[in-house]
């Protein structure tokens, strides 16, 4: 399986209610169904009573009676005015439920009504309903819904927006400026001097305006910070006040470390006084509005270029291979005070730490530590009284205060962190420097060889690979006559009710994530389960029995624990219970025990020389996402592979980095030529093209240029397409990094437009943009209605085989699973997309058909199995194929269809299995990544891997 870090977990921006992605087109339990995704109430579909989904915000509703809802349940704030709207003959009801997810009350006909609803004191949830309460038989359209929080209750809804995720405040960890923009609820005013007005540019969020009506308003806000870091704060303009305080302030007050200095940068050194934290407050001394602009607070001792505040999820841990002391984190003074401070500081000869310092002075750095546990710091310089080794917790205590020479042997005692000092003694205050050469850590109790500093990853941690659930021989038995027949069969003869095999361990279950529970054999009234108690002390139950073998589910957040049990809910004889299965996902695999394995943090790389269990060929060296992919070298996006078809780009020297600006008070202007000019004007018809390009903003400007131009000709100054900074929508503009982003538009040249002397797109900025000055690389037109990613020219389709499938199909049973996202789902709509073939005379395929409108699957040759293009999704879709005999069933997104093979099953050989397009390798690209493709036999072990 091929993993990567979940993203920082995120907030709505405004939209609430999100679109038909996640839409379940069934009925479901209340309390377990997962949060922000629609669900049937009232109904379960039939071929007279249905929900069709139309679009990512149209459904329709043909009911048969009244009260059929489709419902999503999202978080909500106690005591607040939320505003719902949508385009509808029907109607839209609010219901409010507490932390059980039980409705407290609800407000009925809220469109039809024009009414905002307004939360309980003990809400914490609104289950938003789409509905025909009242209505009767019919069909119902509704469009554009949308839920937003407002702060009265007689306020208009706004325009339409659709549901957009933003970064949660402070759930990960910054990746490099470490203050918020200003829409960040971070921010807060000062508790003496109340007020004042904050506009944020629209444009750019970390430029703002603060208009003061008295003196001393501001707005501050507190920042972590790590003892023994240095940190250096900077900013691009600001015209009115600013102070920087140790630990958190809410008003001018405690320690000023810096305020209003020339130059910007201000460096610091976090000691114990900071307590973690240091305040940043902006103001001014008399009224009047003033301006802050890209404010940058980042690790290390020089700043750099600023970058936009973003957070990531904490990175994989790692620890020193060896040596525990880093000679990039060596800070002048003993950090948990003011003492001892170089008086020059220090600086690093190879492996060698040399202190300068005419008098005694330290440097030191905070190392994490196990708690009671040895270790050594040691040197290879002479013992002559003129160094000393120091140990201290962060609270100053000193851990070996009769030893100073190296080795110095301590325990850790409670401490997690210590810090360790590397020290210039009185007795060489006659020499300008002292050098300590080659210091170590380690943990052990002696001195060893010296190894120079290495991150490396901790140890491999070990998940269960598929399911969760362990043996009987772990679990409880709460009925005398609970019997294991072997680790996942057992069975009872209970006495009393309610008794059996009970596991009430941690089974390491994450919140708010669906899980399926499942069992193979069950005898008819007993049941397996898995309980939680919820925060008001009810417990709530997701129960397999042998009526409904299958059942998926979620634990919310506020449940205080969970179980699993297996019983009688009363006394009727012995009861059997066979392989039993907890499994993480929608889509139910074949039984297997607990295995626990390494976690998988990645399983294809970036590598030339590879024995790939497939065979691979592009024929051009390409580059994504900053790592360059040789010749039939497989490349990697979001750690899976990456299948594209063949692209040509139409613009030449295309990756040339160019400089947009105004220069001697003339309108600038960047222009790259396309390398086919007459195809991209002269046309008789419209065609569509995608357009991309990287930009880099240097200057203070809020926008990269002014507009862009396609197709011009001067000087007549006419164009084929012409597109502003404004018009590209957030969806449409990537984060790169390191200040770069990457832009992405569709256009359409009519051929009204006739035919044009030269052919290029041009970036644009007016006289006016004196402000603007930024960079422009990697321009891309393609043919095409959604870009694919960048190439310099040209691009060869990517063709990913398994020549010789034989021993991969089990013909009495197997499965085959697969983990696939789109690149552009809309664009894959438009094409028939392959996600395998094969070469057998029995063919075996998969594919979306443009002209049908279906996701098809073909097992065996014989049986064709479809899926209506809704049950799609861009990211992550989950596929399992599974066969037993002639019978066949197919599971895409939880949606679960099956057909017998007549009198065949399946055939042992594939002939040649291609990924990502059809057989003949010439059409039907998948223009997206596997993450997983995995054949399993009758036994459930793995025939075929990626």
């Amino acid at each position: 399986m091929i993993l990567e870090n979940k993203s920082a977990k995120r907030v709505t921006k405004k939209n609430l209610i999100g679109s038909t992605k996640n839409f379940l087109n069934s009925a479901q339990n209340t309390y377990t169904v997962p949060l922000n995704t629609f669900y049937l109430v009232g109904f379960n579909p039939t071929v007279t009573d249905y929900v069709t989904v139309k679009g990512d915000y149209e459904l329709e509703l043909n009911a048969t009676a009244n009260n059929r809802d489709i419902r999503m349940i999202v978080s909500a704030k106690p005591n607040t005015f939320y505003k719902p709207s949508c385009d509808t003959n029907a109607d839209v009801h609010l219901f409010y439920l507490d932390a059980n997810r039980t409705v407290i009350t609800q407000s009925y006909n809220t469109i039809s009504g024009g009414l905002t609803g307004k939360t309980p004191s003990n809400c914490m949830y609104i289950a938003f309903a789409l509905t025909n309460r009242g209505l009767g038989t019919g069909t119902y359209y509704f469009r554009n819904w949308q839920l937003e929080e407002v702060t009265v209750s007689n306020a208009s809804a706004t325009p339409f927006e659709q549901y957009l995720e933003v970064n949660k405040t402070f759930t990960g960890t910054p990746k490099k400026n470490l203050i918020p923009d200003w829409n960040s609820s971070r921010w807060f005013e000062d508790s003496t001097v109340a007020g004042g007005k904050v506009t944020v540019d629209t444009d750019n969020p970390y430029k703002m305006t603060l208009k003061l009506d008295q003196p001393a308003q501001a707005r501050l806000v507190h920042i972590p910070v790590e003892l023994g870091k240095a940190y250096t704060f900077s900013f691009g303009n600001i015209t009115g006040l600013y102070r920087l305080y140790k630990r958190k302030q809410t008003a001018h007050g405690g320690t000023v470390l810096v305020q209003d200095s020339t130059p910007k940068p201000f460096t610091f050194v976090v000691d114990a006084e900071y307590g973690g934290w240091v305040t940043l407050r902006v103001t001014q001394g008399v009224t009047g509005t003033f301006s802050f602009e890209n404010l940058q607070l980042e690790e290390g001792w020089y700043p750099t270029s600023f970058d936009p505040y973003m957070e990531l999820n904490n990175s994989a841990s790692l620890t020193p291979k060896r040596n525990m002391l880093n000679p990039q984190a060596w800070v002048s003074g003993r950090i948990f005070d003011t003492a001892f401070k170089s008086q020059n500081g220090y600086r690093l000869n190879g492996d060698n730490l040399i202190i300068m310092s005419d008098i005694n002075g330290m440097v030191s750095q905070v190392v994490d530590v196990e708690p009671n546990t040895i270790y050594t710091v040691f040197h290879d310089s002479d013992n002559d009284g003129s160094r000393g080794i120091y140990v201290y917790s962060t609270s100053g205590v000193d851990l070996t205060p009769s030893v100073k020479i190296s080795p110095n042997v301590f325990n850790s005692g409670s401490n997690t962190k210590v810090i360790i000092g590397m020290y210039k003694s009185t007795s060489a205050n006659n020499l300008p420097e002292i050098e300590i050469v080659k210091p170590m850590m380690v943990k052990a109790s002696v001195k060893v060889p010296f190894e120079p500093f290495k991150f490396v990853n901790k140890a491999d941690t070990l998940v269960p690979k598929t399911n969760i659930c362990p043996p009987l021989k772990y679990w409880s038995r709460t009925d005398g006559n609970a019997v294991i027949l072997s680790d996942y069969e057992g069975e009872i003869n209970p006495v009393s009710n309610y008794t059996g095999f009970k596991y009430s361990s941690s089974l390491g279950l994450k919140r708010d994530t669906l899980y399926t529970l499942s069992i193979d054999e069950i005898t008819p009234g007993a049941t397996c389960f898995l309980a939680y108690l919820d925060s008001g002390g009810t417990n709530r139950y997701t129960t397999v029995n042998s009526d409904s073998l299958v059942r998926t589910f979620s634990i919310p957040s506020s449940a205080q624990y969970y179980w699993m049990e297996m019983h009688f809910q009363t006394n009727r004889g012995k009861a059997r219970f066979k392989n039993f299965m907890l499994q993480e996902g929608t889509i139910q695999r074949p039984f297997e025990p607990l295995e626990m394995v390494k976690e998988e943090k990645e399983i294809l790389r970036k590598a030339v020389y590879r024995n790939y269990s497939f065979n691979y060929k592009r024929e051009s060296v390409e580059v994504l996402d900053g790592l360059q992919y040789s010749i039939n070298n497989p490349r990697i996006k979001n750690n899976g592979l990456l299948i594209e078809e063949g692209i040509t780009n139409t613009v030449s020297n295309s990756d040339q980095v160019s400089r947009l600006r105004v220069v001697n008070n003339a309108y600038g202007q960047v222009t790259y030529n396309h390398s086919l000019p007459k195809k991209l004007v002269a046309q008789s018809g419209s065609d569509t093209y995608s357009l991309q390009f990287e930009a880099k903003t240097l200057g203070p400007a809020s926008i990269p240029f002014r507009s862009i131009v396609v197709g011009a000709q001067p000087p007549k100054d006419s164009w084929s397409w012409r597109i502003y900074s404004s018009d590209f929508s957030s969806n449409e503009i990537e984060d790169l990094g390191n200040g770069w982003s990457r832009y992405k538009k569709i256009f359409v040249i009519n051929g009204s437009k006739g035919e044009y002397l030269q052919s290029f797109v041009k970036f644009i900025c007016e006289v006016y943009d004196t402000d603007i000055d930024t960079l422009i690389r990697n321009v891309q037109i393609e043919e095409r209605i959604s870009p694919s990613s960048y190439t310099t020219g040209y691009r060869k389709n990517e063709i990913v085989t398994i020549p010789n499938t034989t021993g991969f199909i089990d013909s009495t049973k197997g499965s085959i699973y697969s983990k696939f996202s789109y690149l552009d789902l809309k664009y894959t709509m438009a094409i028939s997309a392959f996600l395998f073939d094969t070469t057998s005379s029995t063919r075996w395929f998969c594919n979306y058909d443009s002209i049908l409108g279906k996701f098809q699957v073909v097992v065996n040759g014989l049986s064709l199995i479809q899926f209506s293009k809704e049950t799609l999704i861009e990211q992550d879709n989950e596929l399992l194929i599974e066969w037993n005999g002639s019978n066949m069933s197919v599971t895409l997104n939880g949606v679960v269809q099956s057909a017998s093979a007549g009198s065949s099953s399946a055939r042992p050989d594939l002939g040649m299995l291609t990924l990502g397009c059809r057989f003949t390798r010439d059409i039907g690209w998948l223009n997206g990544i596997i993450k997983e493709f995995v054949i399993k036999d009758r036994n459930g072990n793995p025939t075929y891997k990626i």
